[in-house]
């Protein structure tokens, strides 16, 4: 059963019970506002933490791997595993940082790396990601040659980063 409306609503910011001021104070200041951010600030003891580091990877300033590489990460992922919530907020702004039609619409149909990179349409970072991720999806691990793969186009940095 799916339903249109959320089954937990996110707090209201500006009018906050007492046990979530401080998540509340927080988002009346954070620069993007996402439903799931409303949500994730019902957990008092967790919120703050998880928005340092989604911050940390959603600034340019502190990320190290490129905004078009994180994007692509998270719609491979979000893709893979169907969660079509989470691929729709993230699907405009990867639009805005050039990912054209044919490749969002191939990550939502959760299209394995090998029909991807068939595409031809792929740059070799972009191939690389796209397998990096599924194999992290499908298995829970990635081949040694993978890594291999990823090192030789990539910091140890920015390899880690994507798995963050």
């Amino acid at each position: 059963m799916t339903t249109k409306y959320p089954l937990i609503e996110g707090i209201d910011i500006h009018n906050p019970s007492p046990a979530h001021e401080a998540n509340a104070a927080f988002l009346r200041s954070f620069p993007i506002d996402r439903a799931v951010f409303r949500l994730y600030a019902r957990s008092p003891g967790t919120f703050l933490p998880i928005m340092s580091v989604l911050d940390s990877i959603l600034s340019g300033e502190k990320r190290t791997i490129q905004l078009l590489d994180y994007q692509l990460i998270v719609l491979r992922m979000t893709g893979l595993i169907n969660a079509e919530y989470l691929f729709g907020i993230n699907e405009p702004i990867s639009r805005l940082n050039g990912l054209g039609d044919d490749k969002i619409e191939a990550l939502r149909k959760g299209l394995t790396s090998k029909e991807l990179i068939a595409m031809g349409t792929w740059t070799e970072r972009q191939q690389c990601l796209l397998t990096l991720v599924e194999e992290s999806i499908r298995t829970y691990d990635n081949k040694e040659e993978t890594i291999l793969w990823a090192k030789r186009i990539m910091s140890d940095d920015e390899v880690v980063e994507c798995f963050v």
